[in-house]
């Protein structure tokens, strides 16, 4: 199987995510807040992949604990300008406990490359898995088909970390996050792929949002 060049992939989603993230914040700026708070979870993408890249030449609490809190918390973020956006108060409680889990976990299991692993894609996924529930919980009332893509992009997310998860979990050999392993590559490549998905689909929600809400208000008049 082709594997790709992993310090290349690690550069393509750290620029990648940085980009998409100004862009975010660029549209967002003092017009849409839950755009602001979702370029966040989009720099921290990137920041976690910088962290990741550092592995070796930096402490362990901020290439394993620290890069891996913020991919937790790029599920969060997500979740909180989700209900933002749909002017609901956010379970915070539920949001956030897994990122909670992960500093814990994380930090308990530094020498313990294969249960870090399992432990975090199975959390990772199931916080995508909680995404998607959200917006099936809610979905009368975002208007359009952004919320199809955005539903697609975090289910696909969660399939490829599940699916980690387990297949790690049968006594697969494990692979630093930094060689180049078909199951490494399939990940990064589909990482790139859902924050696409992820950024098309924000921008189309706040876009249909604000053209339903126009079309009500000139029906009104």
């Amino acid at each position: 199987m082709m594997q790709a060049h992993v310090p290349t992939l690690f550069l393509v989603i750290i620029t990648v995510s940085f980009m998409l993230s100004i862009a975010l914040a660029c549209a967002g700026y003092r017009k849409k807040p839950e755009l602001m708070l979702w370029s966040t979870s989009f720099a921290l993408h990137g920041l976690a992949f910088v962290f990741y890249s550092l592995r070796g030449e930096v402490s362990d609490l901020i290439s394993i604990v620290g890069a891996n809190v913020f991919i937790s918390s790029i599920f969060a973020i997500l979740a909180e300008g989700l209900f933002y956006f749909l002017r609901r108060q956010a379970p915070r409680l539920l949001i956030w406990s897994p990122v909670l889990l992960i500093a814990v976990s994380f930090s308990l299991l530094l020498d313990y490359l294969a249960l870090r692993i399992i432990i975090g894609c199975a959390v990772f996924g199931l916080q995508g898995l909680l995404l998607l529930y959200f917006v099936a919980q809610h979905n009368r009332l975002i208007v359009g088909r952004g919320k199809y893509i955005f539903a697609a992009s975090a289910f696909i997310e969660s399939c490829i970390l599940v699916s980690r998860a387990l297949i790690l979990s049968q006594g697969y050999t494990v692979p630093t996050l930094t060689v180049a392993d078909p199951l490494n590559t399939i990940t990064y490549l589909c990482s790139i792929v859902c924050l696409i998905l992820l950024v098309i689909s924000l921008f189309l929600m706040t876009w249909e949002r604000d053209e339903h809400a126009l079309r009500v208000s000139e029906h009104e008049l």
